[in-house]
């Protein structure tokens, strides 16, 4: 007998037949778990959809869907673990694995479901926005090259990249704003909030009319809880822009997240009168500060109205759901 076979019979017999089976597992090839995002009424998933796993109460791993909504996990031993994707915008869905099997493969679809009360979600600028496409164009062939490089690896999810690229382009062109724009959004998706803000900061620097860098830099005040910092922000970029409907928009969302939807129903009143049609979820803020100030029956008229403006569109699948939502009768306290 060589030494490796009594040392295996040794296993065997200190371990018993249960130890000796999830032995063999931890030693042979792990599982494979593949999740697929899917939204619930259809339309393109949101972008840097971040799918978690855990093993009990701990995080086990962690990556971002691609264009697909499609997420791997690969190497996982025997145990329970639980499937966790919380997308600004959408309900928080869990899903349970049971891993039994080493070198088994587990396929796990999770169904995005809108939330009615989340807040509206943060879309980066069109390129097609006058405001951005005249310094893009203006600028050298081969930092334009890297910064459309950097717009795509962000959308796809792939920020680290996008950063490495929207530095190459600033290194040719050291005013293309929008460049600063591109790495500033990807560093507030990885949470690098310190360094969003100076890249946001620089591109007000470059060029103090560029819309966009206040409205990003003001979310990122507000992330950090400075409400005053991010309400000057907004305030200087309405003189810059005085008919562009964005930074009244985005005041009564600050508004609204410190408490306050009496004000943020006027400033957002004061967004309508101007440009919105860039903005997506004006409809799905004013539901929002309606439903808060107690006037669902408004709530609901705004979103229908949007609905007929906007048929047969992921937003106005997603306006339905909230309307039927809204509509739905409340359930009385357990108490009574």
């Amino acid at each position: 007998m060589n030494r490796r076979a009594g040392f295996l019979i040794a296993c065997v017999l200190l371990a018993g037949a249960s130890g000796w089976a999830q032995m063999l597992d931890s030693w042979g090839p792990g599982a494979e778990v593949q999740v697929r995002l899917q939204l619930e009424y259809g339309g393109t998933l949101p972008p840097m959809a971040k799918v978690e796993i855990f093993k009990g109460d701990m995080p086990f791993g962690a990556d971002t869907a691609n264009t697909r909504g499609e997420v791997t996990f690969r190497g996982l031993a025997r145990g329970s673990y639980t499937i966790r994707v919380n997308i600004p915008g959408y309900r928080l869905e869990e899903a349970p694995v049971e891993i039994t099997t080493g070198g088994d493969t587990r396929f796990i679809p999770i169904v995005l479901r809108p939330d009615p009360n989340a807040a509206a979600v943060d879309l980066g600028p069109s390129l097609d926005d006058p405001l951005v496409s005249a310094g893009v164009l203006g600028a050298p062939d081969k930092a334009r090259k890297e910064l459309m490089k950097a717009h795509e690896s962000r959308i796809n999810g792939d920020c680290k990249k996008a950063i490495e690229q929207a530095k190459k382009a600033i290194e040719v062109a050291p005013g293309l704003v929008m460049a600063y724009q591109e790495m500033g959004m990807c560093q507030t998706s990885m949470g690098a909030i310190e360094d969003a803000q100076k890249s946001f900061e620089t591109a007000i620097l470059k060029d103090p009319k560029f819309l966009y860098a206040y409205l990003n830099l003001a979310r990122v005040l507000a992330r950090k809880k400075d409400w005053q910092g991010a309400a000057k922000t907004l305030a200087v970029a309405s003189k810059q822009h005085p008919q562009r409907g964005e930074p009244y928009f985005e005041m009564a969302k600050l508004q609204l997240a410190t408490n306050d939807p009496l004000r943020a129903e006027a400033t957002a009143k004061m967004a309508l009168e101007r440009d919105c049609s860039r903005i997506p979820e004006m409809a799905f803020l004013m539901a929002n500060i309606h439903a808060k100030n107690g006037n669902k029956e408004q709530a609901i008229a705004s979103l229908e109205e949007f609905v007929r403006k906007n048929p047969d569109t992921p937003q106005s699948a997603r306006a339905q759901y909230v309307i039927e939502q809204l509509k739905a009768p409340t359930k009385p306290p357990k108490n009574q």
